[in-house]
């Protein structure tokens, strides 16, 4: 689960920063979630992990809006000069999240 957390090195903003996408889900019926899902990534969806602002901002990262689309966000604030410290911030979200499978 720690490896679908991980950031990707983002190089179309200046300066360059590592980044997750994620999608801000409160409020939202469990079929919206999922849906939301579909529309933001291109590739077939096997589950999810629920975090909340407290548990990134717990692991020394930021949640930042980021849309289009509606409810997209960024996770920033990702070490980065070793992969290995992002790993570690990784592994603490995804032991403090909520992985849910696909319906």
């Amino acid at each position: 689960m720690a490896a679908n957390l991980m950031p990707e090195l983002n190089e179309e903003v200046t300066p360059p920063r590592f980044e997750t996408s994620v999608q801000r889900t409160e409020g939202l019926a469990e079929a919206a979630i999922w849906n939301a899902g579909r529309a933001t990534r291109n590739v077939a969806l096997r589950g999810r992990v629920d975090l909340s602002r407290a548990i990134v901002e717990g692991a020394s990262l930021q949640v930042s809006p980021d849309e289009p689309p509606p409810g997209h966000a960024v996770i920033l604030g990702w070490p980065e000069t070793e992969k290995q410290d992002r790993m570690s911030c990784a592994l603490q979200l995804a032991a403090a999240g909520t992985l849910t499978s696909v319906e």
